[in-house]
This record gives C-alpha cells, structure tokens and sequence, in this order.
C-alpha cells in the first residue's frame, strides 16, 4: 500500500486518481449507482428531485490537461422512453439504455433505447427504440453497431443499419424457477451470458461471433460461477467461491479452458462483509474485483478493491490494492466501495458512498505496469499521449508489437488521424497467431490487411499516402474485408501461415521470410478516396 501511495504522489496530476461530481450541489445517495465509460467519456444514473427512482443520465468527460471529469451534459428519462433507469451500455458515440414503467402492482414494462452523439456539437441525444416492449428487459450490452438485450427467457441481438434496429437473433435461453434473468456481455468476438441471482450457481455460457451476422452455438465455460463476470477482449474472468478463474478459448473459439485460478493475496478475501456489494469488471489488460480485508486491518473486513493485469504472457498478476472505510483517505472513506466497478481504456471508475451518504464516484488510472521503465505507469504514459495502444490491453504497443515500423506516419485521412497498423503476437510459423489492428480510420469506410515481400515506397495521385508494399506482388483480403466501425477502427486474427493469392490459393509464410504489412481502407470524406496506414516488416521464425 506504501508503494502504490508513493507511486500516487510522483506521478503527473491527469493520472491521479480524482472524484467524479454532478454539478448539482449534492449528490444523491443513488448517483452512480449505474456508470458505464468508454476512454474519456463517462455516463452515469442519478435521482433527482427526491423522485426515488433513477431518472436522469449525466454526461461526463475527461479534462485532458488537469485530469479532472466535468459534467458536460444531463439526459432526462421522458413518459416516452420510461419512468426510470435499469441499466446502460456505452461504446464510442452510442449507448444503450433499458428503462422501465409500472403497469401494475410490482409489474413492470421494460424498454431499451440509444442513445447517440453528435459528432459536429458532442452533445448526446435519445435515438430510436431497440425492439418492443418486454414484461422482463433488465440487460443490455452494445458493441460498435450491435446490442444485445436480456429479456426474459431469451436474448435478442440487434444491429443498427440506416433505417433503424433490426432483430437478426433470437436465442433461447432455459429458465428455471427464479432464474429468468440474464447478464449479458457483448464483445467483438462473443456474447457472453449467465443468470444473475447472487449466491446461486449458474453456468457462464459463450457464443463466438461470425458474420451474417449470428453466432455459434453456445459453449459452457464454468457451471458453478457464484457472482459477477467480466470479458477482456478474448478472456473471462469469473468469480467462483473464494477464486478468480481466468478462461480463455481455443483458435477456433468451440471451446474455452482455465487458463488459471486466482486466489486473493493474504490478508484478503474476494468475498465481501454482509449489506457490501460483489462486483467485478474487466477490459484493457485489466480486471478489478471487490472484496475484504480478514486480518491485515483493523477494525477487520474493511472493503478492498483489487487490481489485477495482464502481463504479456497472458497471466493476470496483482496490481494494486486499495482498502476502503472510515480510516481510508479520501476518496475511498466512504461506505459501499465498489457498489459499482466499470473498466475503462484508461480507467476504472470505481462507485460508493461519501460518509454523508450521497453517491460517490471515483476515477482511478486503470493499472501501474510501466513496460518502458519510464517511471511512469503505461495508463498514464497513454493519457499523455506518450504512445499507442492498437489493441487497447493498456500496455504500450512499443513493448509488445510485432514488426519493424517503416512509411510512419501515414498521411492523414477525412478523420483527420495517421491512420496506423498493428500486429501483436510472436512471429512464429509453427504457432501462428496473430492480430491485426489498424485504427485512425474514417469512420463508415471499407478497408483489408495487405501482405507483399516487397517493401518499396510507392506514390500515386490516384490514393491519398503512399503505397508501402511495392517491388512484389501485393496481396489483398488478408482475412477478408471489413466495414471500419463508428470508433474508426479494424481489426481481424490470422491464426494460419498462409496468404491469400487473389486466385483462390494460398502462399504459405515460411520460417526466415520476412513480409509486409499495410492497410488499404475507402475513405469516403477524401478525394482521392483510397488510402493506406503506415506499414510494419514481419520476420518470422520457425518457434
């Protein structure tokens, strides 16, 4: 605890952990009780008006240079979307909100509605509904132009195309007595689900994505889970009893297994002290649990918020603990810390109560791991603007990418960014696995990986930047085309060393060559209006 105190105290005030306050005087004791963030923008429930309900979103966004989080906006629930708010989802400039209104004596009706950004003013507005009305909605998740919406005995998948939400899947889900509602985690490679009934055990189940869009069917990766689970990226965490088990899939995703079993460092436990809340949540390399302190503090079982990250091998490892209660420092001296945890890019958001009793939350940067030794933690290094993180697992894509970067920067496109390529995982032929990232795009765009043995620097007035592949033949569709999505990012998983000929082959990568990599993408706010990243130089080896 020292060490993390003293780490606080050396490090640039925008990576300091800071209290998030509505601009009204005094929080209500229910004010974050819901909170979803995405980067630098944060959404969060209140009550107002001593209504007793949640009936109003605030907006918050990041000041870059102090580090604080101001409100910018607030969104009232109307008689049309609803009486009050059950839950909410936030992924770049759209979000998803379920609310509900009594129909009748502890009957109530459920709807979900987005919510979406104005990208000229920032300001965010109510959108379309997704669906009907449900006697039973109280989960939904949203990835890019897809949500997912738990109602009942089923979950329904909707994806956002010009004229509105269409349904494109329907999945049953089995109920038993009690045991009807659903939490739901949607990512970019799976749909994630289990009952959400504390203290009971349900299975956690998967189903990978595939274009058309639809899914696999389900796969079952624990069916003892007692609590909360989060999804980072392509792994889940789940609590079970008195342990975090880490899953992670096969290359195929038709199957998961535990990859490890994390028990709670000494002097802790992940359960939690009678009327103190359970939570969990993971992303960017990181997952943060709650729980307690048994013999280390006194008075005993003070609430406790545990840290843990990703190193590159793929091991979560302790981060960072931080023991709550009225001996704590502000702003960790208040009751029910950790009421809600939400993981962020950079930051986890972390909800209570102050010891006046009105809602609190805090902003926390989301780890401390510091790849470059640059005595700053990389979370901060990336709120500096220090560096780059394509894959978003908050470790600096200098320590970890694979390949020699050459035709950088890209010229900026419609977006008005570098567009950049990234690639992570070893260059091995006998283990192939790698991931492809490229962000900076424009966003509504098309675009495919390209691979070349050449490497020559080519200019045309027919595209916008040069062409990085050249003195070979270039070839395209590594992986297949993609729409670039609304965050102006793409992305795909190479887990085979072959290359797409254009002809219906495939050239196989064999140890001690070395390719090119580059990204094409149609900017459709740019003329010319084909354009390119900047390009990485891949050797590989045999392991």
């Amino acid at each position: 605890m020292l060490a993390l105190l003293l780490c606080l105290a050396q490090t640039p005030a925008p990576c300091l952990p800071v209290e998030i306050a509505p601009s009204a005087a005094i929080a209500s004791p229910r004010f974050g009780q819901l909170t979803a963030v995405d980067g630098d923008r944060l959404i969060a429930a209140e009550e107002t008006g001593g209504s007793g309900v949640l009936d109003t979103i605030r907006v918050f966004e990041r000041d870059p240079v102090q580090g604080g989080w101001l409100e910018v906006q607030q969104l009232a629930v109307t008689p049309t979307q609803g009486e009050r708010l059950v839950d909410l989802d936030l992924d770049g400039n759209r979000a998803v909100v379920v609310t509900a209104t009594p129909s009748g004596f502890m009957v109530f009706d459920y709807e979900t509605w987005s919510l979406t950004r104005d990208a000229v003013s920032g300001l965010w507005s109510w959108d379309l509904q997704v669906g009907d009305i449900y006697t039973a909605a109280l989960r939904a998740s949203i990835h890019a132009d897809d949500v997912a919406v738990a109602a009942s005995n089923v979950i329904r998948c909707f994806r956002r195309d010009p004229s509105g939400w269409q349904l494109f899947k329907s999945i049953p889900t089995t109920v038993s007595p009690g045991g009807s509602v659903q939490a739901v985690d949607l990512s970019l490679r799976y749909l994630v689900s289990t009952r959400d009934l504390e203290g009971i055990p349900y299975p956690i189940l998967s189903r990978t994505r595939i274009p058309g869009p639809d899914f696999l069917p389900p796969v079952q990766l624990t069916g003892v889970a007692r609590g909360p689970f989060g999804v980072d990226g392509e792994r889940v965490l789940v609590r079970v009893a008195d342990s975090i088990r880490h899953f992670s899939p096969n290359a195929a995703g038709t199957a998961w297994f535990e990859a490890q079993n994390i028990s709670p460092p000494a002097g802790f436990s992940f359960s939690v002290s009678p009327g103190e809340p359970l939570s969990l949540d993971a992303g960017s390399g990181t997952f943060v649990v709650t729980g307690i302190t048994t013999v280390a503090f006194q008075p005993a079982l003070q609430p406790a918020i545990l840290t843990y990250r990703r190193t590159p091998f793929g091991i979560y490892e302790l981060d960072s603990i931080i023991v709550g209660g009225p001996q704590a420092l502000p702003p960790f001296d208040g009751n029910e810390l950790g009421r809600t945890i939400v993981v962020g890019r950079h930051h986890v958001i972390i909800g209570g109560r102050a010891p006046g009793g009105e809602g609190r939350l805090v902003a926390r940067t989301l780890n401390s791991g510091d790849c470059d030794q640059n005595g700053l933690g990389d979370s901060c290094d990336l709120l500096l603007g220090q560096g780059f993180d394509l894959n978003r697992n908050n470790t600096l894509d200098s320590c970890e990418e694979t390949g020699t970067r050459y035709c950088s920067p890209a010229t900026p496109n419609s977006s008005g960014e570098a567009a950049r390529i990234g690639i992570f995982g070893a260059p091995t032929t006998a283990l192939f696995s790698l991931n492809f990232h490229a962000q900076g795009l424009p966003e509504g765009g098309l675009g495919s990986f390209m691979a070349s043995r050449g490497n020559q620097v080519l200019t045309n007035p027919l595209y916008t930047g040069n062409l990085c592949l050249g003195g070979s033949p270039v070839y395209r569709n590594l992986g297949g085309r993609q729409f670039i999505t609304e965050t102006g990012r793409s992305r795909i998983l190479l887990n085979r060393p072959f290359i797409p000929d254009g002809l219906g082959g495939l050239l196989p990568i064999l140890p001690g060559e070395t390719w090119y990599f580059q990204y094409w993408f149609y900017d459709p706010g740019a003329t010319p209006s084909s354009a390119f990243t900047d390009a990485l130089g891949v050797t590989f080896t045999l392991f």
